[in-house]
């Protein structure tokens, strides 16, 4: 295999990767919450500790995690190995947790987060390398966004998969439904586990060695990437509000699925539009970056999203296509943010390397990481105290202002704070510009 068919197979072959990651990321963010009070019988506010718990163990966990393996993954080839061994185990631990509904109940509480902190530092094993790879392969911005775009491909196709799963497995019976989430972590958990071998595999075999950031440099991409201290500072701000913000959209959607779309090809519809917006639209943002800026491209996904928030709020009670048209906008939009906002930072983490200021790419990525779960614990503590005060499992409630309002909210909020951020992160050409922040000594660690 010549270098550029090893570079292109290795780039979807990291695609691949992210999917299988994504498949056990977002089938958490989806159906977790919903699994441990439908399938499980926990009440909405234990439901809500248990989630944030770990979530904030994992954000503490993630940051040592990064900077032991950071030392070690200083390569694509090291990061790729890593991450094939940490699929493996965080599968494993998938599954302990989705065993929790067969569980006795006088164990449940107990059990349910004894497992999922398992799997929250499980998870890290496999999510800091995988993601150390995106500043590690190729120095150049394009080719970045691009590995991003593909990597947010996967996770738009990863989406799909969890969307239609979830429609089948929304309003099953307790007993029968937890043994069917415990079969779709058993698939998902196989699915990542040989997309991780896999990449392994070929960044590991004979054949030229995949192009890093060690090996290529760009002065021109280089100079141009957003100025260290003040974009680390600013994407973490948005991050977090995506995170945050937009997660109380995702989260509250099954359980409004559940009681309104009770028709279940009309769920499976709805949920599968709001996956392939997602999917689809990663040549639209990345088109738009390149033809315009990525500031741009970045207002244009936060304004999305929230039409689309809009557009399925405005479709209730009135036309179900409305509200798929909606959840596609919604999807398209927020995964745009995430695309751009995961590529900026390879761009500053990349920088950084070059410079010898950032020399571990995982601790970089894990403080990324960290703040996400931060912000969805905070999430899932709104979410849970929004259920509790509310009879969701009535129709006539879910497609009320009682649980409307904070699933248009959430969005708005989200693009507000991300608006205001982008202000600060892009400038000229839709990129920050260099300041002096990075020449002072307290900068010079970002």
């Amino acid at each position: 295999m010549t270098g550029p068919e090893r570079k292109r197979a290795f780039g979807y072959l990291y695609g691949a990767a992210h999917l299988g990651k994504s498949l056990t990321w977002y089938f958490s963010e989806l159906l977790f919450a919903y699994f441990l009070t439908e399938f499980c019988g926990l009440r909405a506010l234990t439901m809500g500790q248990v989630l944030a718990a770990s979530f904030v163990f994992s954000a503490l966990v993630d940051p040592l995690v990064g900077k032991a393996l950071g030392r070690l993954a200083q390569s694509v080839e090291t990061a790729s190995r890593l991450q094939a061994f940490g699929a493996m185990v965080s599968g494993a631990s998938l599954l302990i947790f989705s065993a929790t509904g067969l569980m006795p109940g006088s164990i449940r509480f107990g059990y349910a987060l004894t497992a999922i902190c398992a799997f929250r530092l499980a998870y890290a094993f496999y999510d800091v390398p995988q993601n150390a790879i995106l500043s590690l392969a190729i120095a150049t911005h394009r080719v970045r966004m691009n590995l991003s775009a593909i990597r947010t491909a996967g996770s738009g196709l990863a989406t799909l998969v969890v969307a239609l799963t979830a429609a089948n497995l929304i309003g099953s019976a307790p007993g029968l439904g937890a043994s069917r989430f415990l079969g779709v972590s058993l698939v998902f958990a196989v699915l990542g586990g040989i997309s991780a071998i896999a990449l392994g595999a070929l960044a590991s075999g004979p054949g030229p060695p995949i192009p890093t950031t060690a090996m290529v440099l760009d002065d021109d991409d280089l100079a141009s990437a957003p100025s260290r201290f003040w974009s680390f500072l600013a994407i973490l701000g948005a991050t977090a509000a995506v995170a945050g913000a937009f997660s109380i959209f995702t989260r509250l959607e099954p359980y409004f699925t559940s009681a309104v779309l009770a028709d279940r090809s009309t769920r499976m519809a709805v949920l599968a539009l709001m996956a392939l917006g997602g999917a689809s639209s990663q040549p639209l943002w990345t088109g738009l970056s390149r033809r315009h800026s990525v500031g741009a491209a970045f207002t244009a996904s936060a304004v999305t999203a929230v039409i689309g928030a809009v557009a399925f709020i405005v479709g209730v009670g009135r036309n179900t296509g409305i509200i798929a048209f909606g959840g596609f906008l919604f999807s398209a939009g927020h995964s745009g943010l995430g695309m751009l906002l995961w590529s900026l930072f390879a761009d500053v983490v990349a920088k950084g390397r070059q410079s010898r200021h950032i020399p571990n790419a995982g601790f970089a990525f894990s403080i990324l990481t960290s703040t996400i779960k931060l912000a969805s614990a905070a999430s899932i503590l709104v979410v849970s105290w929004i259920l509790t005060g509310i009879d969701y499992h009535s129709v006539k409630v879910a497609a009320s202002w009682s649980l409307l309002t904070p699933m248009a909210a959430g969005p708005l909020i989200g693009a507000a704070v991300c608006l205001l951020i982008a202000e600060r992160l892009f400038a000229k050409d839709g990129r920050h510009q260099p300041s002096d922040a990075s020449n002072r000594p307290w900068a010079r660690h970002i």
